[in-house]
């Protein structure tokens, strides 16, 4: 840990550059607004100070975040993704100055700069970029704390964006936040009856945001959440080239492996492990056994690349910990090989199914596979359980 802590150190520059090229993007953009805007100079002089004091923040709260490996998901190997966010929340937030108060777009922003970096690395710079607007324009401190609770919420929302996880619901209720914030602080604050024109700079923010965010989800899924899911659609696919070949050269290991990949998948699915990678492992793991220059050749994902090696080198291993997929295609592979041996060998005589998954769990049991895996007794459980339920289907081996 402390290696890994001394290693990122090295690369301080790296870190700080950025920041620094923000901070002066923002303190010209400060300029030519107040320049634009015949701002005071004294004013914006107070607001070029506190950009750049928050401009440092936001930079040292995100190096310390990357040293502490509180970064999420893989921000931490593509800071970059951050710091364009930054430089374009720059961008919005000085435009803001020549938009209505009730019409500007933080709440993307807050969501945006979160998901890019940790929840507290995102909350420090979007708080930092709401800042500049606020006093530029001289907006009541009301608008301050408007976006801020807004934008606050969206990041709980949004904070961790899974494969499994809906954002109807997160969408929904940040919109609904904002409507009510829009509402409570710029119209029932009026001192007059309200008026439909009133609430027509609301309503477009509110369709703004919700257009960004919904934009903003899915580049955020297609980039770090589903990032090989184009790549796993064509290796998958079972009219790929090499298991076409297969197909026509071995069908016995084709068959194989389809029938494991469909346990695989299931059960993946079921314990909310990386389905793609072990289904893929699964279609492709008897192949690679007997060429492993097909994983160089086909360029498959780094999840199934790292359950395809562990499968071939599963009798060469000693303490290492065994990956969750990996156990399941240990599983669903020699079950399948054992009933299908035996439905060969018996003819119409049905096995004991039951009898065969015990037998294998047991197996793996004494080789430590399981205890020297990061699966939970429960998982284990559940898994041993969805062998045994599908019975109907073993039939289909004959």
């Amino acid at each position: 840990m402390e290696e890994d802590r001394e290693e990122k150190r090295g690369i301080r520059a790296a870190l700080f550059l950025p920041g620094f090229v923000c901070m002066l993007l923002a303190l010209a953009g400060i300029c030519g607004v107040a320049w634009y805007e015949d701002i005071p100079q004294d004013a914006a002089l107070g607001c070029m100070v506190m950009a750049a004091l928050g401009m440092a923040l936001s930079s040292f709260c995100i190096r310390k975040e990357y040293l502490d490996g509180e970064l999420h998901y893989d921000n931490g190997e593509h800071l970059l993704r951050f710091w364009l966010g930054m430089a374009g929340g720059i961008a919005v937030c000085l435009a803001c100055v020549f938009l209505p108060a009730e019409g500007w777009p933080f709440l993307p922003i807050f969501v945006m700069l979160a998901l890019f970096s940790s929840p507290t690395a995102g909350t420090t710079a979007s708080i930092v970029l709401l800042m500049i607007p606020s006093m530029l324009s001289g907006a009541a401190v009301g608008v301050f704390f408007l976006y801020l609770l807004n934008g606050l919420f969206g990041v709980l929302l949004f904070s961790r964006i899974e494969k499994e996880v809906k954002i109807g619901i997160p969408l929904f209720l940040s919109m609904f936040s904002l409507l009510v914030c829009e509402t409570a602080n710029r119209i029932l604050i009026a001192n007059k009856r309200p008026a439909p024109e009133d609430f027509v700079v609301p309503v477009v923010n509110l369709i703004l945001s919700c257009v960004l965010l919904l934009g903003l989800i899915k580049v955020f899924s297609a980039q770090v959440v589903y990032p090989f899911r184009v790549p796993y659609l064509e290796i998958n696919d079972t009219e790929n080239p090499i298991l076409v070949t297969c197909r026509q050269e071995d069908k016995e290991t084709y068959f194989h492996s389809v029938h494991t990949a469909h346990f695989c998948e299931r059960i993946a699915a079921k314990l909310s492990m990386d389905v793609d990678a072990v289904k893929c492992a699964a279609y492709y793991h008897k192949i690679v056994e007997k060429d492993p220059s097909v994983l160089s050749a086909q360029k498959f994902p780094p999840g199934a690349v790292r359950v395809l090696r562990e499968y071939v080198d599963r009798n060469r291993r000693k303490g290492a910990v065994w990956q969750k997929e990996t156990v399941v295609l240990l599983c669903a592979d020699e079950i399948i090989r054992r009933i299908t041996a035996l439905l060969q060998e018996n003819g119409d005589e049905t096995p004991d199914y039951d009898r065969v998954i015990d037998g294998v769990f047991q197996e793996l049991d004494e080789r430590n596979v399981f205890l020297d895996s990061d699966l939970t007794l429960r998982e284990l459980a559940s898994m041993r359980r969805m062998f045994k339920e599908e019975k109907l289907y073993y039939d289909f081996l004959r």
